[in-house]
């Protein structure tokens, strides 16, 4: 009779330990409880094993300190895995770079007498893809204003698998306007922070790794809302957009042991490929340009009294 279960990080796991070796708490959740568990391909993550309560009378999951009775060893199988930093009932399991399932499972061993437990406690992993996105309507344009034969960029979203979700994003949009010097200037009101009270509505968005912004479950997002471009002005305006990268509710727990404090700047942000975003060569960026129509001024003729003067 199993008197134990496998655990595994929580799906939506938010304040997390501050050592992987700590077992237990609000970060993990047994299989009974939650059952589905996905990770993304080459991922590592913690797991551990309920001990027997009647052999392990004083271990206490949900506190850093727990009393495992002596003489007691676990056994874990993870095909297609690699394990690593393996004590007692706890292991980090490293999974396959194909997507995939995973059917994991763990026995309690005494090492005295042999006995072990003749129903080893099993759990399915989904291994799925890193997140990866698409820019439709994101081409160079340049137009006259009014600027109706635009579309709106739209950034759409390919995850692993439809559990996934929780995007975050990492884009900007830069507004410049053409002087009569000649050249292009951010317009006053680029900084989203500071936004001009006077400006248009369609404002400059800066998106950072440490202020990220969130995108509803399975949807795209719009490269602004209700927009319209225009010559802001009078003067020639480019819209310049720059998308970076995303990450996932999957993308995020999967840096569980590297980002214990769930910092927005040290989660891992992925381009448009799914590999890991590596800098402004992974950008993508995409420009609107649009020019004012000449004011045609009035028609000069000769004077019909030139002659006289």
């Amino acid at each position: 009779m199993k008197k134990f279960s496998l655990i595994f990080v929580a799906l939506v796991a938010i304040a997390w330990s501050a050592s992987a070796q700590v077992q237990g708490g609000a970060n993990y959740v047994d299989e009974t409880t939650q059952a589905s568990d996905y990770v993304l391909v080459g991922s590592t993550m913690p797991y551990y094993a309920k001990p027997d309560s009647y052999i392990h009378p004083d271990y206490n999951a949900a506190a850093p300190a727990w009393q495992l009775t002596a003489g007691y060893t676990w056994t874990w199988t993870t095909p297609g895995c690699t394990q690593g930093n393996a004590a007692d009932n706890y292991v980090e399991i490293t999974f396959p770079a194909t997507a995939g399932t995973v059917a994991t499972s763990v026995v309690e061993v005494a090492t005295a007498g042999g006995c072990t437990d003749a129903s080893p406690s099993t759990h399915t992993v989904t291994v799925i893809d890193k997140p990866i996105f698409s820019i439709t309507n994101g081409s160079d344009v340049a137009t006259c204003n009014p600027a109706a034969d635009i579309t709106a960029p739209v950034i759409d979203f390919t995850l692993g698998n439809a559990a996934d979700g929780g995007v975050r994003i990492i884009y900007s949009l830069t507004i410049y306007t053409l002087k009569n010097t000649g050249t292009w200037v951010p317009d006053q009101y680029y900084d989203i922070n500071n936004a001009n009270p006077n400006a248009v509505a369609f404002n400059a968005i800066d998106v950072t790794t440490a202020d990220v912004q969130n995108i509803a479950d399975g949807g795209a997002i719009h490269a602004g809302t209700a927009p319209t471009y225009t010559a802001i002005g009078g003067q020639s305006t480019r819209f310049v957009y720059t998308v970076k990268s995303i990450n996932t509710a999957i993308s995020r727990k999967c840096d569980y042991l590297v980002n214990s404090a769930a910092v927005n700047a040290n989660f891992t942000f992925y381009n448009t490929t799914g590999g890991v975003y590596a800098g402004a060569g992974d950008d993508v960026s995409f420009t609107f340009t649009i020019h004012p129509a000449p004011n045609t001024g009035e028609i000069y003729h000769i004077k019909n009294d030139w002659s006289d003067n």
